[in-house]
């Protein structure tokens, strides 16, 4: 993860967007999820993603989702703040088979018991979970539980951006991208070749997606029947000069 607790990056702005702009443009600090970041995470979670199975869980098994993002330090969960309050936040990973062994092991007990009482005081859900995911989960949960996963070898990496999220008025100020390029600075120091994530096809993030020079690799349906579009985007080389961050105890 991260070397350092906290990255200032100053986005490059109009100057008439607002009374946040300096001259250059707002200063936006990036740090770590922490727990006390969780009630911000989850509200953003059921406004941007509200028909996602995990938002229909409801709030307790999203809070406890995200935790396991605070207590997975190989993940990557940032959170955008102007200073003060937090305006956007991140979460992925550079290792997503340790990630997900991580979410089993530590979280995977409480997940379940949030789920299954979500599932109790809502029967619909319960019956759509049942016909269309219960089997897969099952296998995750417990036929695979004590099974090592299969060797990698040295084929490409692959660092996956699970969610990002910015508050309405910081939209289009630069912010998501700056939490999309402190993702990409760690799958580069944990030696991933490209980053994947999957949005909602025809989407207004698949168009941003497009436009910020991710590719198009495929598309698929969710148990549901929502069509999805596979992106992916080559981890660039570089080396961060003076300009490009800088970097400042909490």
């Amino acid at each position: 993860m991260f070397g350092v607790p906290l990255l200032l990056w100053r986005i490059v702005t109009p100057p008439s967007i607002g009374d946040m702009l300096s001259e250059n443009g707002p200063v936006v600090a990036l740090r770590r999820l922490r727990p006390e970041d969780l009630p911000f995470v989850v509200d953003q979670h059921l406004q941007h993603f509200p028909d996602g199975f995990f938002a229909r869980l409801g709030r307790a098994f999203l809070t406890e989702y995200y935790l396991s993002y605070c207590t997975d330090h190989s993940s990557c969960a940032v959170v955008a703040t102007d200073g003060a309050e937090p305006i956007g936040a991140l979460a992925g990973t550079s290792d997503l088979v340790g990630h997900r062994r991580h979410v089993i092991s530590a979280h995977g007990r409480a997940l379940t018991k949030r789920a299954v009482l979500a599932l109790i005081r809502n029967p619909p859900l319960a019956v759509s979970f049942a016909r269309t995911r219960g089997m897969r989960y099952l296998k995750k949960l417990v036929f695979r539980r004590g099974r090592a996963p299969a060797a990698s070898g040295p084929a490409r990496r692959s660092a996956v951006l699970h969610h990002v999220v910015v508050v309405a008025e910081y939209r289009g100020r630069g912010v998501g991208a700056a939490l999309i390029e402190a993702f990409e600075d760690d799958a580069r120091h944990a030696g991933c070749h490209e980053l994947t994530l999957v949005t909602q096809t025809g989407g207004p993030a698949a168009d941003y997606y497009r436009r910020s020079g991710w590719t198009a690799v495929g598309e698929h349906r969710t148990p549901d029947g929502t069509p999805l579009s596979t992106f992916t985007k080559a981890v660039t080389s570089r080396e961060a000069g003076p300009q490009d961050r800088r970097f400042v105890a909490e």
